[in-house]
């Protein structure tokens, strides 16, 4: 997750990061360091990825961690709206 190849990070996401809640009751402290990294970066795949387990009711240990962080990117994130304006038809 740490990569500067964003193809290796996609891979990660696509196949590896929802398994990773599965496989401890809480993240490490380096998946934790990188995480936050990709949330402060403002790099919303580390967000969406990460929303699934915010909103559940299980994976306790992973929320303690990472709330305070994806709060943070959660107000900072930008909105993005669509007009009619936007649309090309």
């Amino acid at each position: 997750m740490r990569s500067a190849n964003k193809y290796g990070q996609d891979y990660i996401f696509a196949f590896f990061f929802s398994n990773l809640f599965e496989l401890s009751e809480k993240p490490s402290i380096s998946i934790i360091s990188a995480i936050k990294d990709g949330l402060k970066k403002g790099d919303i795949r580390f967000y969406n990825s990460l929303r699934l387990v915010m909103e559940s009711d299980n994976y306790q240990g992973w929320k303690v961690a990472l709330k305070p962080t994806y709060d943070l990117f959660k107000e900072i994130q930008p909105q993005f709206e669509i007009s009619d304006d936007d649309i090309p038809f």
